[in-house]
């Protein structure tokens, strides 16, 4: 079993309009801080398009480390633009990287949303936001897995929709994504399913939690801990449980998403709790 990791935060200046450093604890014996990337992304006009409740449907699936549900996707264009066609969800931003109006991405994950917004969609689905806990218990498969596919291999375009950049920092168009420049349709990396078969809990966006970030220099609840890597990361040592950071619930940024959880009923439980399995296993 993996030793617990550790998350050191660090802070820099804010450049330009949207930034945001990550800190993180690589457990190597001992702890080391490295800055996970910054990330810039454009911001326009809002807007949604057609949608069927079809296509909006979720896949449950159980998740025994963590006890609840989780869809196994990170939540699409697809099935977020129906929420905003129902009339519960607000439309996401556009921009350069936000795929919300974008031709083709219907089956991509939904970005550039704000903690609100994640929370609305999940609800409409039936579920709500993960905590951090839960989230980690499925990655680590309950704090036994360096990464949500297994001890190695460490982060790769073979198993996560990230960057190609190993050791250069910089951004470049044609490495990040996987050398798309953009995320990818969601579940394209079959080989980084975790323990349960969800897809992409690492790489492509990462997702908002409903646990709040309690960093001491912050304000209390204003921010929430976002969890797992994104299409624009390159980190080979970070693991997923030593990944998180805390952000601002009404912002929205283009490498951050949703993925939802429900729990389960007393007659899911009783199942689970005889060995019969659950609901998805």
């Amino acid at each position: 079993m993996t030793s617990p990791a550790k998350t050191i935060r660090i802070s820099r200046p804010q450049h330009r309009a949207r930034l945001v450093w990550f800190a993180i604890a690589v457990d190597v014996g001992v702890f080391a801080t490295l800055t996970l990337a910054l990330m810039c992304c454009g911001k326009g006009e809002s807007g949604a398009g057609p949608a069927s409740r079809a296509i909006a449907k979720a896949e449950w699936i159980f998740s025994k480390p963590a006890m609840v549900e989780f869809t196994k996707n990170e939540i699409t264009v697809s099935q977020y633009l129906a929420c905003v066609r129902a009339g519960v969800c607000t439309t996401a931003s556009t921009g350069s990287y936000c795929n919300a109006e974008k031709a083709g991405r219907g089956d991509h994950p939904i970005n550039c949303i704000s903690w609100y917004q994640a929370e609305d969609v999940c609800k409409w689905l039936g579920g709500r936001l993960p905590t951090s806990d839960e989230w980690d218990k499925e990655a680590s498969n309950g704090g036994t897995r360096e990464w949500p596919w297994g001890a190695s291999p460490e982060v790769s375009c073979e198993v996560a929709v990230s960057s190609k950049r190993i050791a250069n920092w910089r951004f470049k168009s044609e490495v990040d994504g996987c050398g798309r420049n953009s995320t990818w349709p969601v579940c394209s990396k079959p080989r980084g399913l975790s323990v349960s078969g969800l897809c992409d809990m690492r790489g492509n966006v990462s997702e908002w939690t409903a646990t709040d970030d309690t960093e001491p220099r912050y304000p209390p609840g204003k921010r929430k801990i976002i969890r797992g890597d994104c299409w624009r990361s390159d980190i080979p040592l970070a693991n997923s449980r030593s990944l998180q950071v805390g952000f601002r619930m009404g912002d929205e940024a283009c490498y951050i998403g949703a993925r939802c959880v429900r729990g389960l009923g007393e007659s899911q439980l009783g199942k689970v709790v005889e060995g019969r399995g659950a609901t998805g296993s």
